[in-house]
């Protein structure tokens, strides 16, 4: 029920946040919006079905940071880019979009490891990466395309087995 209500309440909102791709950010400044844009291109990578970059989740985010979010959820979410800049700076000695993609994408894995081992005690990385699902799964391509949500199902089976589908059944 909460992600019917979800994705049909965050649809209008994420098409106004991806109507115009060449806006400027309004809530970070240019080298946070790079950083999230390649963070969440890592995180969500295009595959059989469009990624969190080309969906706008970066857009979606920003905009809700400048709509709706709180100080505290603002702070907190530039907590986590830090984290994920520093860790760039500490590991590889430069700034995080200047690596190469591989090198990114191992930053960005080791600061996954150790967030979820409790070692991001601020729990930013994690609200970071909350906010990056949040923004995909609830978006249209996220909730119909790759986890094929259907609003208004027809059946109902009962006891299937799981390996039955290779994604969400309904």
């Amino acid at each position: 029920m909460g992600g019917t209500v979800s994705v049909a309440e965050l649809g209008p909102l994420a098409r106004v946040a991806m109507a115009d791709t060449d806006a400027a950010p309004r809530f970070m400044d240019s080298d946070q919006f790079a950083m999230l844009g390649r963070i969440v291109d890592l995180m969500i990578p295009d595959t059989d079905t469009p990624g969190a970059y080309k969906t706008g989740v970066h857009r979606f985010i920003d905009m809700m940071l400048t709509e709706y979010a709180s100080e505290d959820s603002r702070a907190m979410f530039l907590e986590g880019l830090a984290y994920v800049g520093n860790a760039s700076r500490d590991r590889r000695g430069a700034a995080f979009v200047e690596l190469p993609a591989q090198d990114q994408f191992e930053v960005l894995s080791a600061v996954d490891n150790e967030a979820f081992e409790n070692r991001d005690t601020s729990g930013a990385y994690r609200r970071l990466k909350g906010m990056i699902l949040f923004g995909y799964y609830t978006s249209e391509t996220g909730a119909s395309v790759e986890l094929r949500f259907n609003p208004i199902p027809g059946t109902t089976p009962g006891c299937v087995p799981v390996d039955t589908f290779d994604r969400a059944p309904y």
